[in-house]
């Protein structure tokens, strides 16, 4: 699928998936509370990862649907966010032997993420700047 149409359909998709993910986490921190300590109470802690399953799916498909060089682009951002993910937690896991303060796991994806959406920004304006000159 090319184009418009395509980046829309992805889109409105990963944004369906992302909706349920918080309408699922929601119900989920609500409910846990009053949920006996159990396989129940460990259900619903987990629950808010079904959604994230399905998103994994609509970020696959539309990965797919890509032309190669897209694909390749988008491989490379994802490795040099992996390399600085890499970098900054051992980094500061280093830093925790000093006393710093033990993060949690939640802390990685944020930094994947940021990595990976600052890569991609510098890549396009990167390119931008090139079809300017040329």
């Amino acid at each position: 699928m090319a184009g418009t149409v395509g980046r829309w359909r992805a889109l409105a998709e990963f944004t369906g998936t992302m909706l349920l993910y918080i309408l699922v986490l929601v119900v989920s921190l609500k409910a846990m509370p009053a949920i006996p300590d159990g396989a129940a109470r460990h259900a619903a802690a987990l629950a808010p990862m079904l959604p994230c399953l399905l998103m994994v799916w609509v970020i696959l498909r539309q990965f797919r649907r890509l032309d190669e060089y897209l694909r390749l682009k988008m491989m490379e951002d994802i490795v040099v966010a992996a390399a600085v993910t890499a970098l900054v937690t051992f980094t500061y896991g280093f830093l925790e032997t000093l006393g710093w303060p033990t993060l949690s796991m939640f802390a990685v994806w944020p930094v994947m993420g940021t990595a990976w959406a600052l890569r991609s920004i510098l890549r396009g304006l990167l390119e931008a700047r090139e079809l300017r000159r040329g």
